[in-house]
């Protein structure tokens, strides 16, 4: 995957990689900062101006897109029970994104929307229809990220005892990727990927166009990939670190472990077999312990959280992202809120003018040639990782093979 290149802004001369700039949502009260819903506009989840609204605001952010995650279930894993995340509204209820993408796309023009669904539950017919049709209707906006569903509570959800064996869910995600339906604009929508398994790296090597990872440092993102930050903006340092201290003290720390329960598979309590993955958050940061997992995972999730105010002289949020870009030669960002909203509007008011003003984002989307007598098109989620022109799979691409003939 490439990145867009920019002349430098700051003098230098080199040229910079920009990278690129996805929000990152879910279609439910709460996301990665359990139970702060309250505090917040998360009661207007399910209101088709909540998104409409945000979809125009990452386009005035000149974002690539906005990454909506999804699961069929509720975490039930901690404590062997709902309760925890149902309590403080973790991910729960949870509405279909898809629906979402029509709305967004008719209040602008080059956002594109990355949706996660999973390959678990039904026949790929029925699915690459559906994108098929919003890839003609978004005018090549549409991605999918590929998730084949592992959560127990999803399965019996949809019917089933347990989970499909987990080797077994990549076999019928192999057969998903070879469906042809009425050509699109991007023929096949943009394809993401999260998996971190064996089974999922492989998939992921073979079918992916981006890849999104959660690190916990720069130094651990060697792949060229979409790593997940939670800024944390202000005007000045108090006042970001003030919400920092705020926001923390209103998350849920049982709907941080249920998180992390539905995540791992650990139930985080004595006798539950956590042992081996607290002995590796402790490799990573030594006196880790069950507490301070939660501590930890309160804003934000796995992902890092960056707490600092934009000035031209001094930004520690843009210094950190030029560092992954620099160190961790990661290719972009899906960035976390932790208030609904208004961590978004922080992110387009303070952040992104100053990633402008280092040339580490672009000042208006590219130009896309135009054709004489159609409507105006812009950039299809495609071109916004591999730039201008590249519409279709490329060539390198398995599924480049499959043509509508």
């Amino acid at each position: 995957m490439t990145s867009t290149q920019s002349a430098d802004q700051t003098g230098s001369g080199s040229p910079k990689k920009q990278p690129i700039l996805n929000a990152f949502e879910i279609f439910a009260p709460g996301h990665l900062t359990p139970g702060t819903w309250t505090h917040d506009k998360s009661d207007q989840f399910d209101t088709i101006e909540h998104w409409t609204d945000l979809a125009k605001l990452l386009e005035k952010g000149k974002h690539h897109g906005i990454f909506i995650a999804d699961s069929y279930g509720t975490y039930d894993t901690y404590k062997g029970s709902n309760g925890p995340s149902l309590a403080p509204a973790t991910q729960f209820p949870k509405g279909d994104p898809l629906l979402l993408v029509s709305a967004m796309a008719a209040v602008t023009e080059n956002l594109a929307f990355g949706i996660t669904i999973s390959t678990a539950y039904e026949p790929p017919f029925a699915l690459a229809r559906r994108y098929s049709t919003l890839d003609h209707i978004t005018k090549g906006r549409v991605a999918w990220n590929v998730v084949t569903s592992g959560l127990p509570s999803a399965a019996r959800n949809l019917g089933l005892d347990k989970p499909i064996e987990h080797d077994k869910r990549y076999e019928i995600a192999e057969e998903y990727l070879e469906f042809i339906t009425h050509p699109s604009p991007q023929r096949t929508p943009t394809l993401f990927q999260t998996g971190s398994s064996g089974a999922g790296t492989t998939f992921g090597a073979r079918h992916a166009e981006a890849v999104f990872i959660s690190q916990h440092t720069p130094e651990e993102a060697k792949a060229k990939v979409l790593g997940g930050i939670t800024p944390v903006l202000g005007r000045t340092e108090k006042e970001a670190k003030d919400k920092f201290e705020i926001w923390k003290s209103r998350a849920s720390r049982e709907g941080a472990l249920a998180l992390f329960g539905g995540w791992t598979e650990l139930n985080l309590v004595p006798g539950s077999g956590m042992r081996s993955t607290i002995d590796n958050f402790k490799r990573i940061y030594p006196g880790w312990t069950k507490n301070t997992v939660a501590e930890f995972l309160l804003i934000g999730g796995m992902s890092p959280v960056v707490v600092g105010y934009p000035t031209i002289q001094d930004s520690e949020v843009a210094d950190e992202l030029e560092r992954w870009v620099n160190i961790g030669e990661v290719d972009g960002f899906n960035l976390a809120h932790y208030a609904r909203h208004d961590s978004f509007i922080d992110v387009v008011e303070l952040l992104v003018p100053e990633l402008q003003n280092r040339g580490l984002h672009w000042l208006d989307y590219p130009f896309v040639p135009q054709v004489e007598r159609q409507k105006k098109v812009g950039i299809t989620a495609r071109e916004g990782l591999y730039g201008i022109g590249q519409k279709k799979l490329r060539d390198d691409h398995p599924g480049s093979k499959y043509k509508w003939k």
